[in-house]
């Protein structure tokens, strides 16, 4: 009576799971990237590539937020879910030690939404937390398993949207894959932007935001954690003499 009750669950999921999207027609999307969305999709493979989780995380940034244009969801979850990877901020806070105050969860917000790295990291320690946790379960996929939990957290394993979401994910990869190893050349350039914006945060970080301006060919998305706004690109290579003429474009 069980397996027939089973059973039947799986067939009413199969016959309203929603469909994947054919790979011609997902495709044809990067082809329709505007150039932030262009910038996210390099970012997110960059920051995550030596965690093994390169493309993982940037066919999460197309399926949660379309790189980037839709990055709040205000009632999902306690405090909602924000950034391109779409957070939880109840979750950010607690693998930051952080009490849900107003302020703390301002800041979080914050942060998810306006400084991309910060996005990226705290996705990939959700992504290795799951990881793990399948791992030392002995689960039979744990890679699928880990993108399941990542959408649907500890009922990832009874709900019919968590593996909806890891089939869709899986879907995606090699399509992603595709597109950033035939764009070489952008590729470097982004790895290379990416290092300039962390250099450049490693500076303000030990300065006062209030007296330092900026700019940069970047975006808002990167500026804005640094608290800079307006600065002559002479004024930057002052600051940082080891910046290369053609890291300030």
């Amino acid at each position: 009576m069980k397996k027939l009750i089973l059973l039947l669950m799986v067939l009413v999921v199969s016959l309203f799971a929603k469909p994947l999207k054919p790979e011609s027609v997902l495709a044809k999307e990067l082809t329709k990237l505007d150039k932030g969305q262009q910038e996210l999709l390099f970012k997110s493979y960059i920051y995550a590539e030596q965690n093994g989780y390169g493309y993982t995380l940037t066919a999460v940034a197309w399926k949660e937020s379309n790189f980037g244009k839709i990055v709040a969801n205000p009632k999902e979850g306690k405090y909602g879910t924000y950034g391109p990877y779409q957070s939880k901020v109840e979750d950010v806070l607690a693998r930051n030690h952080l009490k849900p105050t107003k302020d703390n969860i301002a800041k979080v917000r914050e942060q998810l939404l306006h400084d991309l790295k910060f996005a990226a990291n705290d996705a990939i320690i959700e992504l290795k937390a799951w990881d793990h946790s399948h791992a030392k379960k002995k689960k039979v996929n744990v890679y699928r398993s880990t993108l399941a939990a990542y959408n649907a957290g500890t009922a990832a394993e009874k709900s019919s949207l968590g593996k909806g979401y890891a089939e869709d994910i899986v879907h995606r990869l090699p399509i992603v894959k595709k597109y950033i190893m035939s764009k070489p050349e952008l590729l470097a350039s982004y790895k290379e932007h990416a290092k300039t914006i962390d250099r450049l945060s490693s500076f303000i970080k030990v300065s006062d935001p209030k007296d330092i301006r900026i700019i940069l060919s970047c975006t808002t998305f990167d500026l804005k954690p640094l608290g800079a706004t307006y600065l002559s690109t002479v004024t930057a290579r002052e600051l940082i003499p080891s910046l290369a003429k053609d890291e300030l474009v």
